[in-house]
């Protein structure tokens, strides 16, 4: 597992950083997903896989949406629309992580989970992001990678469907809270 990180390493600004995320969060579930009877092992990275998207979703909310609503002429549009798209992946989230992993029904959740989380993921990489990255500047861009990388360590590691998003108080709160409830979960060992 250890090969997650290859490119989330390599990254140098915030666009391709983004981009790796995605990559390392659709090799979570496709992992979660092809673990048929280690319910441990299924379990850990499905922790992993709820505490990476909880974290990259909110960071998009926090920091590339605005970005985006700034930058781009049609980004209050496209921002709206991403919004909701994030509101509705964290509701079904939180449901699902109420399911045993070994539930039946689990797998179609999540894999149905998934399939609306690789539409939103083709559109921010095949129309969003390039747009974005033709418009900042390689200081902005580097800028969006600092601002990520320092961020992440404050927004929360669950879904929180009803929390006001981008508050950074509220965050730093429930980040504390989910603090302590991550270390009675398990997760894969890198």
């Amino acid at each position: 597992m250890a090969g997650f990180n290859a490119n989330y390493m390599n990254a140098k600004d915030g666009i391709s950083l983004i981009i790796s995320e995605h990559r390392k969060i659709d090799q979570l579930v496709e992992t979660v997903l092809n673990i048929k009877h280690f319910r441990d092992e299924k379990q850990k990275f499905f922790n992993e896989f709820v505490r990476d998207l909880s974290q990259h979703s909110e960071l998009e909310l926090q920091l590339l949406y605005p970005l985006m609503r700034d930058k781009l002429p049609d980004g209050p549009t496209l921002v709206g629309r991403s919004v909701h798209e994030h509101q509705e992946v964290e509701q079904r989230l939180n449901k699902l992580t109420k399911y045993d992993v070994e539930d039946v029904s689990f797998n179609d959740k999540l894999h149905l989970l998934c399939r609306d989380i690789k539409e939103h993921v083709k559109e921010e990489e095949d129309e969003l992001l390039p747009k974005l990255r033709a418009v900042l500047t390689p200081d902005e861009q580097r800028q969006l990678f600092e601002d990520w990388q320092s961020r992440k360590k404050f927004v929360p590691t669950r879904p929180h469907p009803h929390m006001p998003k981008g508050a950074a108080i509220t965050n730093a709160a429930v980040k504390a809270v989910d603090s302590v409830f991550d270390k009675t979960r398990i997760f894969p060992k890198l």
